[in-house]
């Protein structure tokens, strides 16, 4: 487990699709949308129905720390 830098929140990281790190709330979160496939790369699942089966199969489901971190602007990269 890891602790963000600008609200001390405890959060783990996880590796999306293309590489990147993400920072994920540490406890698991019923509304969430954001779980990890059997080789813990990121999946976002917004869809109620494609939740509800990844729930039957045991996947646990997390908030993106970006989502609930009061600070979250001062570390989003600029792009361009």
């Amino acid at each position: 487990m890891a602790v963000c830098n600008s609200c001390q929140a405890t959060i783990w990281w996880a590796l999306t699709p293309s590489g990147k790190s993400m920072p994920i709330n540490e406890k698991p979160d019923p509304n969430g949308t954001v779980t990890t496939d059997q080789n813990g790369i990121v999946e976002i699942i917004t869809d109620p129905a494609e939740q509800r089966l990844a729930k039957k199969r045991g996947r646990k489901f997390y908030t993106a720390h970006f989502t609930t971190c009061p600070a979250a602007d001062e570390h989003r990269r600029r792009r361009g």
